[in-house]
């Protein structure tokens, strides 16, 4: 006897145990089920799981030479502050420092850790006998070096545009201004 597998039904199955797949719906033929099933998979992971869309790393952005410079800002807080008070004067760091990384996302990772070091060292302050602490605030800047690490090479650079020729001559200072060269304490 031929059985017409797209006509046969779930309820027209004679399971002796009696069970019924929870997918299964009555008087709808079996591939009918199947397919409403993977389609529904299918539905459930379109809504569960994002999709990675690999974006074009624009070429400002790679990172060429392996290296990345990193800013990252830190200040310090007494423990006595009010804590609330976010307008609050305080003593602040940007530090400046190179990153290994062959990516930028790995270059991001290393500076924030980087930047977590401090967090929490403690210090006081002999003059006012206050004690507190370190706290690191975040990233100020993220960048690629461009050009392999030697003698001359280019590791940053700051755009001044529609600056007057008097502004930028302004900007220049004498040697024994430049901070290498402060031996003040």
């Amino acid at each position: 006897m031929a059985i017409d597998r797209q006509a046969l039904c779930i309820d027209q199955i004679a399971d002796p145990s009696g069970f019924t797949h929870p997918l299964s719906e009555p008087n709808k033929p079996l591939h009918a089920t199947a397919i409403n099933a993977a389609r529904e998979r299918r539905a459930l992971a379109r809504r569960t799981m994002t999709k990675r869309r690999k974006t074009k790393i624009p070429f400002r952005n790679r990172n060429h030479s392996g290296w990345c410079i990193a800013s990252y800002i830190e200040r310090f807080e007494y423990y006595d502050e009010n804590k609330n008070n976010i307008a609050r004067r305080c003593l602040a760091w940007e530090n400046t420092v190179l990153i290994r990384a062959h990516s930028r996302e790995q270059a991001y990772r290393k500076a924030i850790a980087l930047g977590r070091l401090s967090n929490g060292n403690e210090a006081w302050n002999s003059e006012t006998k206050r004690r507190g602490a370190r706290r690191f605030e975040g990233l100020t800047e993220l960048l690629p070096v461009y050009e392999e690490l030697m003698d001359g090479a280019e590791i940053l650079w700051t755009e001044h545009a529609n600056r007057t020729v008097k502004t930028v001559k302004s900007l220049v200072k004498r040697k024994r201004h430049l901070s290498v060269f402060n031996d003040h304490e």
